[in-house]
């Protein structure tokens, strides 16, 4: 969600070199009655005696920088992801889209929409509720992009899914790049498909299905990881924060698959170099290794039982 500003709303302290006689002397009143005229910002009402129409701050939309969310947006992001939990994608709909919540509506709400559109196998509504947020100005999130991938890779559609991850690669803005867990949601989606149909707009509207193009399976996941670990690990080679286990998981899952043993173990190689870092910077103290992913006994376990087949 959004940072509250740090600095907002921030009051000058005095000047230390102000003559102390100064702090002694009585402020004059201003015309509502309140001390401080000498003082910034000691002009005009204070908040409480502001009128009664004043309208609370709303919660701004993810890309904003404004204060923390208001009871309203807390209220709508509940009611929607309970029924998203519950694959209640209709009445989801109908609850953001309402005209009730345009004034508290922002880009957290809509990726809680866009998983459940993924998570009920409607991947086409996904991708509205995403042009409905850009229309109207809202930042399309990380986790938005990767509750759409979801979608993509559940329904099969490697191809868009390959596309949208190549497109969070290149951004030039560090917040759209992937994190882990899009980095995971495509690499399951290799393990599931390895050719997707491609759909062609025949320029009426209606789309068709073209030949099957080469997407997901180990070229697509092979090209995912080389692109996460050059544009969007933090801290550089080997961080704790970069790869999990279930990255390590699939990923070499998908090459034993395809019978690049030797590459395997390479993969295998780096997973214990990273689990050497995570415990150097204090991120094994609690046998977890690889940014919050499972302990080193089971990365273990799972590579020698990948290696064994």
């Amino acid at each position: 969600d959004a940072d509250a500003d740090a600095d907002a709303g921030r009051e000058s302290s005095p000047s230390p070199s102000a003559p102390h006689r100064r702090s002694t002397k009585r402020s004059r009143p201003n015309e509502n009655g309140s001390g401080g005229g000498d003082r910034k910002g000691g002009r005009g009402p204070p908040l409480h005696s502001r009128g009664s129409d004043a309208r609370p701050r709303q919660r701004p939309s993810s890309s904003s920088g404004g204060g923390p969310p208001s009871a309203e947006a807390l209220r709508l992001s509940s009611e929607l992801r309970d029924l998203s939990s519950r694959k209640r994608l209709a009445e989801a709909l109908r609850l953001y889209r309402s005209a009730s919540n345009d004034a508290v509506r922002d880009g957290h709400h809509g990726a809680i929409v866009v998983d459940c559109c993924s998570r009920c196998g409607d991947v086409e509504e996904g991708e509205k509720i995403v042009e409905e947020m850009r229309s109207a100005g809202l930042r399309v999130s990380v986790q938005a992009k990767t509750a759409l991938l979801k979608g993509y890779a559940h329904s099969g559609r490697m191809d868009r899914g390959t596309a949208l991850f190549r497109e969070m690669c290149a951004s030039k803005d560090e917040r759209d790049r992937p994190n882990v867990r899009t980095l995971n949601t495509l690499l399951r989606g290799c393990l599931w498909t390895a050719a997707a149909p491609s759909s062609l707009d025949d320029g009426n509207g209606a789309t068709t299905l073209a030949p099957p193009t080469l997407a997901g399976g180990v070229v697509t996941s092979e090209e995912a990881w080389s692109l996460f670990s050059r544009r969007c690990r933090p801290g550089g080679a080997w961080s704790a924060a970069s790869f999990d286990a279930s990255s390590y998981e699939y990923s070499s899952a998908l090459l034993c698959q395809s019978l690049r043993v030797d590459e395997a173990e390479g993969r295998v190689g780096e997973m214990r170099r990273a689990l050497v870092v995570a415990a150097g910077k204090g991120g094994g103290g609690d046998g977890k290794g690889g940014g919050g992913g499972g302990g080193a006994d089971g990365m273990e376990s799972i590579a020698a039982a990948l290696l064994g087949l």
